[in-house]
């Protein structure tokens, strides 16, 4: 029994000690998953860390992911095509940029065509090809019986054909004969529309934390919407706080450029997109939990929840640090890698001379034009009927031409000699006015003869060279220059004409635009020269005599417009602005001999009204204040070119209180120096105030922004002339004299006619004298 009771306790032993050894295996199974989960929500906690300084996270309501996914739609006319594209010929072709930002992917992309083509073109050989980056990516066939309707197609793109930059071509193959055709006939013909579509569907993907990409991807050169970027400040930023973020502003707006530049501010707020921190030690942001840094420090971080959106930290421990690190930034960004750099010093160039910002032409020396193109090519094109050859060229908007015949331009140009005599011309234009044309001879007249030469020895092109002026009163600050070449076509008879075209023509990279000799002198306010080119403040391009007057306490919209205004100026002059300054508007009278930038809201609205006698108008909550215009096309005065004050639109001043949002640009000579400028953004409201950008950033405002009151409300820009002007700049006295009196021609011919009878008296005079003792002796 014994022995029995023993194999039976066996096998219970057995299963008791399986238990136990099952019991042990869950448990560390789960200590192992727990330790997990633990170390999990620390590395959360903690992925933000930087070198043992930075710990970086956000508040639940603002770590909302965004969507993975982006849909854009880009219009042909968005994509630079600002009229339809014509398509000429048996091969006629156009094409459209477009690009893909570093921290996306194509997911899916699709052409929605719009196109009209002749009636004329024979069914059979005739088609449309759409190629991507050289890819034919579509055929389409030109029916007959569609042809007066147009056609609307839609064509998916391969997204492995996509890279980074990237090119749509649309070619017309057309034929409408099936013997010899002209191939320049005038039924060759397709038209697309501008209104053509290209819908991209794009996903972010996670770009390396490193300094090295930078701008990317808080400006990327790929992309050619508009620049929108937050800043990110602490609850109450102080003046040298904001000054450092100005300057971050100017230099991504002068990166910007023509896409033009917007930033918005954040207070204690993280925004699920890529931004810029800005802080010190003392103004950290609550809603991110920042460790205080040993020094001026410029790092880059992850969302928490999307590390495809990063933040770009500029930390100090004080005011000085912060600025070595904002300066650092704009200066160093080249040498720049890893995810986190601390400043030591920074080398400073010397204060730049006035007039030298790198977006305008200089005024000291001749400028080749292929300084003012990104690539040569652009002065380059083909065939009997090529694209417009467009060289920009902005000038300091105080330049004084009056007294000259215009600014010269030493023009060089080459072309395929025209193999007969015929009408090829070459016209010139600048802002789409005609200046000039000249004629483009043939092979016989340039005396060239068949022959093979070395292209580095010898150019068998036709060259030719000749000096255009460009009438004072068609010259503005910001200039495009227009240069068309246009072909005969020769045809020597049926089935004789030749189907290639090898027509060159190109401008060349050494002509010239001199501006040497002319002086700046100028008339002010003119709110024109502020929205076109920045200036007065722009004059030195980096912002040295410049100072930004901001309420004692900005708010949010208060400060997006300091920033956005800083990037105006940026992309005004292609330097980010260091040596301005910022000043409290209880600290104005400290500005001295500068220029002022007011940004009117607050604090600094009770300062314009204190400067009431300069303004040209008032805007105080509900309550505005408007000046008598002057009037300048009234009155027998203004036969004699004499402009009177009390001459006014108005029979005196008005007062008045409403409601409606209302903004106004304003230009006025300071109150605390003569001859400098005061602009002033102004408004009825804080969300108003955001209008006054809107309006920089508007083509179709802008130009209508003058005079010394530009009032903005209900989408539309009003701008009115209400005070007599003052001058800047320096010229010789004589010439002051006779450009002013220039101005009253039937008052100069009076007192011309006045001096001609005195000088005729006195001459009449003198001979009756000398004919007297003549006779008297």
């Amino acid at each position: 029994m014994q022995i029995a009771d023993k194999k039976c306790e066996f096998p219970l032993l057995l299963s008791t000690r399986r238990i136990r050894q099952n019991r042990t295996r869950l448990q560390k199974m789960y200590k192992n998953k727990l330790k997990k989960f633990i170390s999990r929500i620390i590395s959360l906690s903690l992925i933000f860390a930087l070198s043992g300084e930075f710990a970086l996270s956000a508040s639940k309501q603002e770590l909302s992911s965004p969507p993975l996914l982006r849909q854009e739609t880009l219009s042909f006319k968005q994509m630079g095509a600002y009229s339809p594209l014509k398509l000429r010929g048996v091969d006629g072709s156009q094409s459209l940029p477009f690009s893909v930002r570093l921290d996306e992917t194509i997911t899916r992309a699709r052409l929605k065509l719009g196109f009209n083509y002749s009636p004329a073109l024979l069914q059979e050989l005739s088609h449309l090809k759409v190629l991507v980056n050289e890819e034919v990516i579509a055929v389409f066939p030109l029916p007959k019986d569609k042809a007066s309707s147009g056609e609307i197609r839609e064509v998916d793109i391969d997204p492995r054909l996509i890279t980074d930059f990237n090119r749509i071509r649309l070619q017309l193959i057309g034929h409408y004969t099936l013997e010899c055709e002209d191939p320049l006939h005038s039924s060759l013909w397709a038209s697309v529309s501008n209104q053509s579509q290209l819908e991209l569907t794009t996903r972010m993907i996670t770009l390396p934390t490193d300094l090295a990409l930078l701008p990317a991807p808080f400006f990327d050169r790929r992309d050619s919407r508009r620049l929108e970027l937050p800043f990110v400040f602490g609850a109450r930023p102080s003046m040298e706080t904001l000054r450092a973020s100005g300057v971050i502003a100017s230099w991504l707006g002068a990166q910007a450029s023509y896409r033009g530049a917007r930033f918005s501010a954040n207070f204690d707020r993280l925004p699920v997109q890529h931004a810029i921190v800005v802080a010190t030690n003392d103004e950290l942001p609550q809603s991110l939990h920042l460790e205080k840094v040993q020094g001026p420090t410029l790092a880059v971080v992850s969302n928490i929840d999307n590390p495809a959106i990063k933040y770009l930290l500029v930390l100090g421990r004080d005011s000085d640090d912060l600025k070595l690190a904002a300066d650092a930034l704009v200066l160093g960004q080249a040498t720049l890698s890893g995810q986190t750099a601390t400043i030591n010093s920074v080398k400073y160039e010397e204060r730049r001379a006035a007039y030298d910002a790198p977006n305008w032409i200089s005024t000291s020396r001749a400028v080749r034009f292929a300084e003012l193109v990104s690539n040569q090519n652009e002065l380059q094109v083909s065939g009997h009927l090529p694209d417009t050859i467009k060289v920009g060229a902005r000038l300091a908007p105080d330049l004084f031409t009056w007294p000259t015949r215009g600014v010269p331009i030493n023009l060089r140009y080459r072309y395929t000699p025209p193999a007969a005599i015929d009408e090829s011309t070459l016209s010139v234009s600048i802002n789409n006015q005609f200046i000039q044309a000249f004629r483009l001879f043939g092979s016989q007249q340039t005396g060239e003869k068949s022959r093979f030469s070395l292209p580095l020895i010898h150019d068998t092109m036709a060259t030719s060279s000749d000096e255009v002026r460009i009438p004072a009163f068609q010259v503005g600050s910001d200039n495009q220059l227009q240069f068309q070449f246009a072909f005969g076509y020769a045809k020597d008879g049926k089935c004789r004409a030749d189907a290639l075209d090898l027509t060159r023509a190109a401008i060349d990279p050494d002509s010239t635009i001199d501006l040497t000799g002319f002086p700046h002198y100028t008339a002010m306010p003119n709110l024109a020269y502020f929205a076109n080119s920045g200036y007065p403040f722009t004059k030195y391009a980096d912002l040295a005599e410049t100072v930004v007057i901001m309420p004692d306490t900005p708010v949010v919209q208060d400060v997006e417009v300091f920033l956005s205004t800083l990037g105006h100026l940026g992309r005004s002059t292609g330097l980010p602005g260091m040596r301005f300054k910022i000043n409290k508007a209880s600290e104005v009278n400290e500005s001295g001999n500068t220029d002022l930038l007011v940004i009117g809201s607050g604090s600094a609205n009770k300062i314009l009204s204190g400067w009431s006698q300069a303004l040209p108008n008032i805007i105080d909550g509900s309550k505005r204040l408007f000046k008598p215009m002057i009037q300048n096309d009234l009155g027998l005065a203004n036969w004699f070119g004499i402009d009177k004050p009390d001459l006014k639109l108005f029979a005196g001043e008005g007062n008045l209180s409403t409601d409606g949002p209302l903004a106004a640009w304003l230009g006025f000579q300071s109150p605390l120096k003569s001859g400098r400028s005061v602009i002033a953004l102004t408004a009825n409201n804080s969300d108003a105030l955001l209008s006054g950008i809107d309006a920089l950033q508007d083509g179709e405002k802008i130009s209508k922004i003058q005079g010394d009151v530009a009032f903005i409300r209900n989408n539309s820009v009003e701008s009115f002339r209400t005070s007599e002007p003052y001058y800047v700049g320096s010229l010789p006295w004589w010439m002051v004299i006779w450009y002013h009196l220039s101005r009253y021609p039937i008052l100069l011919s009076i007192m011309g006619l006045i001096a001609g009878l005195i000088l005729a008296a006195w001459l009449f005079s003198t001979l009756q004298s000398i004919a007297a003792k003549r006779l008297g002796k």
